[in-house]
């Protein structure tokens, strides 16, 4: 998406661009930094590269406690301390958000089109079809085809289990939780169930895209003092691509189609047709080798925050991960207790 913007860019500046990308010194299989310099090395542009170590977890919290209100995306720390690095020779950059929601970029869109068009077909063929579409992907959105409602891909597609979610909060209400993942937005009720996927991306854009990844872009560099504007959400754009049938947007199980076919036009193949690899950060290997010091700073809710929170679960938490016995998923679940942690510390030095 970002290499697409920079190619358009490239075209109409009589400059030189400046770009920049962020990598990871250790282990998650999923840093994308060779492929920022091959766009730059293709494209011309003034490249830089920052690096980022588990050393980097020691500045989590002045970061976090700098923003104006805890954002639990652990992506928030890479992109503020990228947009530090950015500030040292821009004030403003281009990004990539927004592209996934609108052309249908990330894999849980994909269950809901295979859906619409197992129901198209002759009845004798649905079973056959639905076994071949559950073997595309994982997960459970996969496997719940073709039975995947709009109002079932909501609790399907949460990022934590719903008994440490209930473990950690302690809660009364036993049903609390299932019925805070049923959408309550206004839109909802107007989603057209014939066309599932349109739907479900006119609903991620104005919940999941404006209240997460653009809240947490904009925070985090703004932080900065730097200024980022994502070019795919002009409002021209959005309007025409949501008219777009789902049919351009995924085809031949490949997401983004019609924007991968036009990037191709400007980018090297082995660029425009790469396989879809979300922003992920590597918090389990970064916990495994940071200091016991700056955990305990991230961990220790203790003097604020136990009243909140069922301290037997957290305390249990927090041992597994200074024996460093804890699995990456409860690694990952300690992040938003990390950011609150740190957000309201901040509030009370204040």
């Amino acid at each position: 998406d970002s290499s697409f913007i920079t190619a358009l860019m490239a075209k109409q500046s009589s400059q030189k661009i400046k770009t920049f990308s962020i990598g990871f010194e250790k282990g998650t299989g999923v840093d994308e930094s060779s492929y920022a310099r091959k766009v730059a090395h293709f494209l011309g542009t003034d490249h830089h590269t920052y690096y980022l170590t588990e050393k980097d977890l020691d500045s989590a919290p002045n970061i976090l406690s700098s923003l104006s209100e805890p954002v639990g995306d652990p992506t928030i720390l890479p992109t503020a301390l990228l947009s530090k690095f950015a500030r040292q020779e821009v004030k403003v950059v281009l990004t990539g958000e927004g592209a996934d929601e609108l052309f249908a970029g990330y894999n849980r869109y994909k269950p809901l089109l295979y859906c619409e068009w197992i129901q198209r077909l002759p009845k004798p063929l649905q079973g056959l079809a639905s076994q071949i579409a559950r073997k595309m992907g994982k997960g459970k959105l996969f496997q719940n085809i073709p039975n995947l409602s709009l109002e079932r891909w909501f609790p399907l597609n949460q990022d934590f289990k719903l008994t440490w979610m209930k473990n950690l909060f302690n809660l009364e209400q036993e049903n609390f939780l299932e019925k805070s993942y049923i959408p309550s937005h206004p839109f909802f009720e107007e989603m057209n169930s014939q066309n599932p996927l349109n739907s479900i991306l006119s609903l991620e854009r104005e919940t999941a895209l404006a209240d997460r990844l653009l809240m947490k872009v904009d925070m985090a560099s703004m932080s900065q003092s730097l200024e980022a504007r994502p070019p795919y959400l002009d409002p021209t754009l959005v309007d025409t691509v949501s008219k777009i049938p789902t049919s351009y947007k995924i085809r031949h199980f490949k997401g983004k189609y019609i924007l991968r076919k036009i990037a191709s036009q400007f980018l090297p193949p082995e660029i425009a047709w790469r396989k879809k690899h979300g922003f992920i950060v590597p918090i389990a290997t970064w916990m495994r080798h940071g200091s016991r010091d700056s955990l305990q700073n991230l961990l220790d809710t203790s003097r604020h925050l136990n009243g909140f929170f069922n301290s037997k679960f957290v305390f249990t938490l927090k041992q597994k991960i200074y024996t460093k016995t804890a699995s990456e998923e409860e690694m990952a679940f300690s992040w938003p207790l990390m950011v609150l942690n740190a957000w309201t510390l901040s509030l009370k030095k204040s």
